[in-house]
């Protein structure tokens, strides 16, 4: 395959490592407990909380319930008074991302130019909701400036840059299920461009009644626990939480002696397709633009980590992952995180990345769900259960309802 001439050039102290992984999830507090769920393969769902409105929602939902107050041990409860559940659950997983980057802090002159993009959905639906509530029942006078400051999209990166000393630039990054692949393709563009000199980028969403029944009205939803590519076309469950990486030069991360988990090698975007294969078609040209950036092949992929969830996507995505990387005679492996996780837009997306780094570092590829997978790539192997497999190059994949689909590859440092 031919080195794209960016690549070719590229000096390999730029290239863009992960140093940290922070998450709160419904598997717990950390990148550790989030990766033992993902590798027990048993759906992290229970019962949906009932709704204030009476709005009829699906039974059950991967939300945190009580692991949310374990929050309080990571960061400082003064600044968890009165934010949005998104904010609350990003803040937990930025703090534990930059302890394991970088310990208690951020040497001091790393402040001024540490970027946060975080990506999101939905946003603080929940208080959104509540703002425009109060205003459609009882007019202007009950307007709160709290509520409608915590309801915008950038609330939560601003609240991570606040509280954690970061004066580089914010972003909130908007889109569907691939939002939170997209803020860690912005990190790898920011830090190659020398727009910042390390990044917090991932992915966060917060549980809310009205997105819930709307998604599952629609029939992306449903109070089912997630056979990707099963066939069964009937969704998954409703997930929430935040995922978090520590991006950084590697030349600068082995300067200061940090731990170098893997490298953030190249992204790829696709969009605007038509036809019955649109999907299909977006999927391939994300993951080959994402390889062409990487410098590396379809031969060199060990793993795809897919964001399939047992709906309609799923043959697309499968038909696209076939398309773009073709036969191997080697094992070839394939894991699908919302089986365990459920659908939780940017936040899973982000969970996709740190499931493909934790994949190279720990040599372990998790397992999916257990039943027949009749509609998985072609090629590739949906373990079930955890297998030891050596893992150089995992390619995560996501593919919205729009049929626009992100890819990153991760590899070995």
């Amino acid at each position: 395959m031919p080195v794209p001439e960016d690549a070719a050039t590229r000096n390999p102290a730029q290239e863009v490592a992960i140093t940290g992984l922070g998450a709160v999830s419904a598997a717990g507090i950390g990148a550790g407990e989030l990766w033992a769920g993902l590798l027990a393969g048993k759906p992290l769902c229970r019962s949906a909380p009932a709704s204030a409105r009476g709005i009829p929602v699906p039974g059950e939902a991967g939300v945190l319930g009580e692991i949310s107050a374990r929050i309080d041990g990571v960061v400082a409860p003064r600044f968890l008074r009165r934010v949005s559940t998104i904010t609350r659950y990003s803040l937990g997983a930025a703090k534990l991302a930059l302890e394991e980057s970088v310990g208690p802090g951020l040497p001091p002159g790393r402040l001024d130019d540490t970027a946060v993009l975080l990506g999101t959905s939905y946003g603080s639906a929940a208080y959104h909701f509540e703002y425009y509530e109060r205003l459609f029942r009882n007019g202007i006078k009950d307007a709160s400036p709290l509520l409608f400051s915590e309801s915008v999209m950038n609330a939560a990166p601003g609240h991570l840059s606040i509280v954690l000393g970061l004066r580089g630039p914010t972003l909130a990054v908007m889109g569907g299920e691939e939002a939170g692949l997209a803020a860690i393709a912005d990190g790898i563009d920011r830090l190659r461009l020398q727009e910042a000199g390390a990044a917090l980028a991932g992915g966060a969403e917060e549980y809310c009644d009205f997105v819930h029944a709307a998604l599952a009205s629609r029939g992306v939803l449903s109070g089912e626990r997630a056979q990707p590519f099963s066939g069964a076309e009937r969704g998954s469950f409703l997930g929430e939480g935040a995922a978090v990486l520590v991006m950084e030069r590697s030349g600068d991360a082995r300067s200061r002696g940090a731990s170098i988990l893997a490298l953030a090698a190249g992204c790829g975007f696709a969009r605007g397709f038509e036809g019955s294969e649109a999907g299909s078609r977006a999927v391939e040209a994300a993951i080959l633009e994402a390889l062409r950036d990487a410098a590396r092949g379809p031969g060199d992929v060990d793993l795809v980590v897919s964001s399939a969830r047992g709906g309609a996507l799923d043959a697309e995505e499968a038909s696209g992952i076939e398309r773009a990387l073709g036969d191997r005679r080697a094992p070839r492996w394939i894991t699908a995180p919302k089986a365990v996780i459920g659908e939780g837009f940017a936040f899973t997306s982000a969970v996709q990345a740190i499931a493909a780094v934790k994949c190279i570092t720990e040599g372990v590829v998790p397992p999916g769900p257990g039943g027949p997978t009749p509609r998985a790539p072609r090629g590739l192997v949906f373990p079930a259960a955890p297998v030891e497999a050596r893992i150089r190059c995992a390619v995560a994949v996501s593919i919205n309802l729009r049929k626009a689909a992100a890819a990153v590859v991760f590899a070995a440092p």
